[in-house]
């Protein structure tokens, strides 16, 4: 029997929880998603995500490369796959992005309501700020948020030596325009538990007689009536067998910047060669499906400090004590009680500092971002730990040039697809990261931070071929976008 519905969305991430919430308030919805549900401390308690964002059942296993600008490395890029999709495996850092970036799609792409000012409403309606009351922040909404002020010693010596190095400091990083270093906001309730789009959106109105949520099912395609090209439903396969679903309105197809450019190139949407290539029939030719994919490329800047100021024994000993307890079985409480007792707050993800700042006087807007940590992040990267107290200084490119692309290899929907982000394809992102690198040394060349820096552990004081150690470092900062763009065709 095939079921029918108003409306179907396809994923169940940070937009599609929303849209499923919305819609079905009124209309009948199905919300598919390709994992399962959130249930875990993993995703629960904000400390924990490192757990989350490298445990196979929860996210894609996606690799992308050979990335030829990039050393030919082939690398991880972690999306989720379970219900809250990225938003159950993030860091959690709530960042509305900068006002002109919303006014300028606005413009340039014929998107007239995507202005800041016109989009501000929709942010206020989903948000129940803990800790700010402005204009900009919303009460009533869904979604709990809070704002981190940490008054540990290596946080108050990051804002000294920001302050010091003639930066700064941004009180509400989301309130349109900004530049500076702020302490961020969380998508994290007021006692301590991550609010993944399921929990905030999908979570409260699983009751609802008009909302139905399917999990495990993975969307093979879209279905297009071959006369009206109007789509009817969606094709899914769970366990190996084919499953349809029919609607009387639409499908949001909103499965991210990997899953949805795949689903259309099998439905038949997309570059023809490609689908022609694979013997997919082809209903409409579109070059741009799977084109134009941006991402937000980064690398890291280690220093080695005294002890007592890195948290990253901090973080050995508590990861392994979970590691060690999770034979016998964990709670949300549990896990609590052990990061506390090894010195970490087990209500936000991690103690850090963020900058949005321009790396020369004439841009428009920043151009960098760098996040301060009191930790290293070798883990996160797949990569075996120093063993040393190091702090990190993450540097990423704000607006990068570089463009890729993702294409299925085959019409099987559960075979991996070809991405290739092209990182640092054009050398201006490349500069740019060079010119946030030395603006990381000023910083930690700076009295506060001076005092209890042992050595630059990498690139290193003694690095002389910087481009090279960029090209065979850098990798994604997780902000995948651009593969089914809106406005104007191209």
């Amino acid at each position: 029997m095939v079921m029918s519905f108003d409306y179907i969305v396809v994923g169940a991430g940070s937009a599609e929880c929303v849209v499923a919430n919305r819609l079905s308030e009124k209309h009948s919805v199905l919300l598919l998603e390709a994992g399962e549900d959130d249930d875990s401390w993993q995703v629960r308690v904000p400390p924990a995500a490192l757990f989350a964002i490298l445990n196979p059942e929860y996210e894609w296993g996606y690799k992308h490369g050979p990335e030829s600008f990039a050393d030919d490395r082939i690398l991880n890029l972690e999306r989720g796959k379970v219900m809250g999709g990225s938003s159950a495996i993030n860091l959690m850092a709530f960042t509305r992005g900068h006002k002109a970036d919303y006014d300028e799609w606005a413009q340039n792409t014929e998107c007239s309501e995507w202005t800041f000012e016109k989009l501000l409403p929709f942010f206020k309606k989903s948000e129940n700020h803990v800790s700010r009351n402005s204009e900009f922040h919303g009460k009533t909404g869904e979604m709990q948020i809070v704002t981190q002020k940490s008054d540990r010693d290596i946080i108050q010596r990051f804002l000294s030596s920001v302050k010091d190095a003639g930066f700064g400091l941004v009180d509400d990083p989301n309130a349109g325009e900004f530049e500076g270093f702020f302490q961020p906001d969380y998508n994290v309730s007021e006692d301590g538990v991550r609010q993944s789009a399921s929990t905030c959106f999908i979570d409260p109105i699983r009751h609802r007689s008009t909302l139905t949520v399917q999990t495990g099912l993975t969307v093979d395609r879209v279905i297009i009536d071959d006369t009206s090209k109007r789509c009817t439903g969606v094709q899914c396969i769970r366990e190996g067998q084919k499953i349809c679903f029919t609607c009387n309105k639409e499908v949001v197809l909103s499965a991210g910047a990997f899953g949805s450019p795949c689903i259309l190139q099998r439905s038949g949407v997309g570059p023809e060669d490609l689908l022609s290539s694979l013997g997919i029939d082809v209903i409409e030719n579109l070059p741009g499906v799977g084109a134009n994919l941006l991402d937000h490329v980064r690398f890291e800047h280690y220093l080695q400090v005294k002890p007592g100021y890195s948290v990253n024994e901090n973080l050995r000993t508590s990861g392994s004590e979970i590691m060690e307890s999770a034979l016998e079985g964990l709670t949300d409480e549990k896990v609590r009680q052990i990061y506390r007792s090894h010195g970490l707050d087990p209500s936000i993800p991690s103690e850090e500092l963020i900058g949005q700042i321009r790396t020369g006087p004439n841009l428009p807007q920043p151009d960098v971002q760098i996040y301060m940590l009191p930790f290293s992040v070798e883990l996160l990267n797949h990569e075996k730990p120093r063993g040393l107290d190091l702090i990190s200084f993450i540097i990423n490119v704000e607006k990068p040039m570089s463009h890729g692309f993702i294409h299925i290899t085959s019409r099987e929907a559960l075979t991996d697809p070809k991405i290739v982000m092209n990182y640092l394809k054009e050398r201006e992102d490349l500069e740019c990261l060079m010119r946030g690198l030395k603006i990381s040394r000023n910083i930690a060349s700076q009295r506060y931070l001076k005092e209890i820096v042992i050595n630059e552990v990498a690139p290193g004081e003694n690095c002389v071929d910087l481009e090279s150690y960029i090209r065979q470092n850098v990798r994604s900062a997780y902000h995948p976008v651009g593969t089914c763009k809106m406005g104007v065709p191209s």
